[in-house]
């Protein structure tokens, strides 16, 4: 069956109008449907998300609350205080603050790492390798230590993302200093809370819903993030940001990359910090697939009685249509015996015997017009040819009767001698075709005798591609671009003038270019192809006559471009397609 793509068929439109119809009030039915589910779970899932929000809020409170009263406690103690003032790496003194740690980070020791040192960074304990950032003397001004300078003898909660020497994701830092009784720092503690550490602390029990958090300031700095995974403090838009400091408790839907989320997000008066919790809405509603597939399954069973009634109907109805819309795209495509087979006696019958009829016409009337294009063709080509020929043979009559005059006989002999290799070369009419080696022997023969008439007012540079003398191009092609260059380029010009032949092949394309330093024209460029015909006196017949010529061999591939400038000269660009000794031009 040959199929009607580009144009459709009249039964699939009729069959889509029944569809429509039916299916209509069950799409809105279940859309209705679908989107009120929808928008409940929706909403239970925003409720369960901001109380697992609440529930993390109270349990990251507590648990740095737990830290802070430990470090507290740790800061006060006497024998820790004796230790960093007067212990000067004792032994002694060395073990009982390391003991005391060790009842801090009771249980906490893979989560959490706590450093203690004096003022000056000469005694130092710590449960793992120090970074270069918690040198006092090096960074008083800076960091932890400006924050507990601002905030004296008090636990101070630092946000402080960064990986620690032994490769622990640290997210918070918990510092205080350490006072002696005449309220002069002896020294420091402080405690890295590691990213697992606050892990444990949000991520409670979230009735399986996947609920991602992120910790930040209310700078926008990030404390923890296990969903966004950025590193900096811009994680959402300014909007967004003022919305969640405006706001003590919020919950909202919320683009990220092209992803819809459900935030819920509550400030956390104790530590100042602002904790989101975030789910995909797309997973929130996973439950209602069910609700979807029973939906879907009903709208098809529907669909499909619609279907089949709609097919039944319409069968009738489009069948003989597209049949004719076969025949006529067959026709479309070239296929002239192509015929209508409907026999019906109705309208569509009419239009059947009507086509075939329109069809036997077409055929012929195509036929008729091939025969007058290729008559057409034939007398083109031998009319330009014969408009060539007594303009060029005029010139060389003119030149032997001037060396007539002067009795130059055996000039006379030379001239006649290569005058007679151009005649005879014409007088084979009927071969349209020559090898560039062939038309660029003809070519040294003209302006050899172009030479004798101008003497050194003319000289002559020829080069060809050795690979392109076989190649076929039509003949006197070339002739009359030269014979244009001589006449209306040299011979007005008062100083000497030359004219510059070259054969290359560009591409897949065979180039011939003619340069001379004649007079020229205007500074223009012409593409034969977009010159109004009015104005093609100006370029001469022999030029328009060699346009003509191309465009009957070879249509829209053959380009023929002129560039001229006033009183420095003109250059003809001819392309055409390369063709091969043996080969048809019209191949």
């Amino acid at each position: 069956m040959y199929h009607i793509d580009k144009y459709g068929r009249l039964f699939l439109k009729i069959l889509l109008c029944f569809i429509c119809i039916a299916l209509v009030p069950i799409i809105i039915l279940g859309s209705f449907i679908m989107f009120f589910s929808n928008t409940v779970t929706i909403r239970n899932v925003q409720t369960q998300v901001l109380s697992n929000v609440e529930a993390a809020r109270a349990s990251l409170e507590n648990t740095i609350k737990e830290y802070a009263e430990s470090l507290e406690l740790f800061c006060i103690d006497q024998e820790v205080i004796l230790s960093l003032k007067y212990g000067d790496n004792n032994p002694e003194f060395r073990r009982s603050i390391y003991q005391k740690i060790s009842l801090v980070m009771a249980g906490r020791f893979d989560k959490s790492i706590m450093y203690v040192f004096n003022k000056d960074n000469t005694f130092s304990i710590a449960t793992n390798n120090m970074p270069v950032d918690y040198d006092p003397v090096l960074f008083e001004k800076w960091g932890v230590f400006r924050l507990l300078k601002n905030n004296p003898s008090r636990v101070v909660l630092f946000p402080n993302r960064y990986t620690s020497p032994a490769d622990i994701p640290v997210s918070l830092t918990l510092a205080r200093e350490i006072r002696d009784s005449d309220n002069e720092i002896v020294g420091y503690a402080l405690i890295d809370l590691s990213e697992e550490a606050i892990k444990d602390a949000v991520c409670l029990n979230n009735n399986f819903l996947p609920i991602g958090y992120t910790i930040f300031t209310k700078n926008c700095y990030i404390i923890y993030d296990d969903y966004f995974r950025v590193f900096d403090g811009n994680v959402f838009n300014l909007e967004f940001r003022e919305l969640l400091l405006k706001q003590t408790v919020t919950q909202i839907k919320y683009n990220y990359q092209g992803q819809e989320l459900i935030i819920a997000g509550q400030n956390s008066g104790e530590t100042n910090f602002i904790l989101i919790g975030t789910t995909p809405v797309n997973m929130a509603i996973k439950g209602n697939r069910y609700i979807q597939i029973i939906t879907i399954i009903l709208s098809l069973f529907s669909s499909l009685l619609c279907i089949l009634a709609s097919y039944i109907i319409t069968r009738s109805i489009s069948r003989p249509i597209n049949d004719l819309l076969v025949v006529m795209k067959h026709v479309e495509q070239g296929d002239m015996t192509v015929r209508s087979n409907i026999k019906r006696n109705d309208e569509i019958g009419a239009l059947s015997d009507q086509l075939n009829y329109m069809i036997m016409k077409v055929d012929e009337l195509f036929k008729r017009n091939i025969e007058k294009q290729d008559l057409l063709h034939k007398a083109e080509l031998s009319n330009l040819q014969a408009q060539i020929k007594p303009h060029f043979l005029y010139n060389m009559l003119d030149l032997i009767k001037w060396l007539s005059k002067f009795k130059k006989n055996d000039e006379i002999d030379s001239v006649i001698i290569k005058l007679g290799n151009i005649l005879r070369s014409n007088v084979h009419a009927g071969e349209e075709m020559v090898t560039v080696k062939e038309s660029i022997d003809l070519i040294e023969d003209y302006l050899s005798l172009q030479k004798m008439r101008y003497s050194d007012k003319l000289s002559v540079s020829i080069y060809v591609d050795p690979s392109t003398n076989l190649y076929k191009i039509p003949k006197l092609i070339i002739q009359p671009i030269i014979e244009n260059a001589v006449i209306h380029g040299i011979e007005p010009k008062i100083k000497p003038g030359y004219i510059n032949i070259s054969v290359n092949k560009r591409s897949e394309k065979l180039e011939i270019r003619v340069e001379d330093n004649g007079i020229g024209m205007d500074a223009e460029v012409f593409k034969l192809s977009d010159v109004p015909k009015e104005k093609t006196s100006r370029l001469g017949t022999g030029l328009w006559n060699v346009y003509r010529r191309l465009k009957l061999h070879y249509g829209e591939q053959g380009e023929m471009q002129i560039f001229s400038n006033k009183d420095i000269g003109t250059t003809v660009v001819i392309r055409i397609p390369v063709i091969m000794e043996g080969h048809n031009a019209n191949a």
